[in-house]
């Protein structure tokens, strides 16, 4: 028997340290984790985004405000050029009037000097002033209406601008235009011409 082989039983003798075993990991860590995870997120989307939109949603709603309020004030100030243009002329002719002539008594100049002794195509009163137009009087006239006007004591100074004869007539009637500056009693505010046919 020599041909008979003796058998061996196959012992492990090493030991393969390179390789680990791998185990789960406890639920506990995995809460934690994922409560912090959570949380970052959270503050994240809170702080990063949220707040950011926040702050952009107001700035649109503070400008789309001030967007209504500027179309109320020019709604507002629509017709404001007008006022402005009609407050200037009331204000440049009341700064203008540098006497307070009273108008009834200028009124009363008028036609106690004026229409009694002539025609008066127009007259004008404003800033302290009356500006006439007259017609159908001689240059005698012309003068006694200049004297009548100095006495009285509402009138400061007249002048006779023009004295003219008119084309047509030959009875020696002409126009004139006189200024009469008043001492200043009480003058109107306003301009008004007046027209006599």
């Amino acid at each position: 028997m020599s041909a008979k082989k003796k058998q061996t039983a196959v012992l492990k003798r090493d030991i393969n340290l390179a390789q680990t075993d791998r185990k789960g990991t406890p639920p506990k860590t995995a809460a934690a984790v994922a409560v912090c995870l959570a949380l970052f997120v959270g503050l994240f989307c809170k702080f990063a985004v949220i707040e950011q939109l926040d702050r952009v949603w107001s700035s649109q709603r503070a400008a789309d405000q001030a967007a209504q309020q500027l179309a109320q004030l020019r709604q507002a100030n629509e017709n404001y050029d007008q006022v402005l243009e009609e407050y200037q002329s009331y204000t440049i002719a009341r700064d203008a009037l540098s006497s307070d002539a009273d108008p009834m008594a200028c009124l009363d100049l008028v036609e106690r000097y004026l229409i009694r002794q002539s025609t008066v195509k127009s007259f004008t009163v404003a800033d302290g002033l009356i500006s006439a137009q007259i017609s159908g009087v001689t240059l005698h006239q012309v003068s006694d209406i200049y004297q009548d006007l100095k006495s009285d004591d509402l009138v400061k100074s007249v002048q006779v601008y023009t004295a003219e004869t008119e084309e047509d007539r030959t009875d020696g009637r002409v126009n004139a235009a006189l200024t009469i500056d008043l001492t200043g009693e009480k003058v109107s505010d306003a301009s008004e011409e007046v027209t006599v046919p």
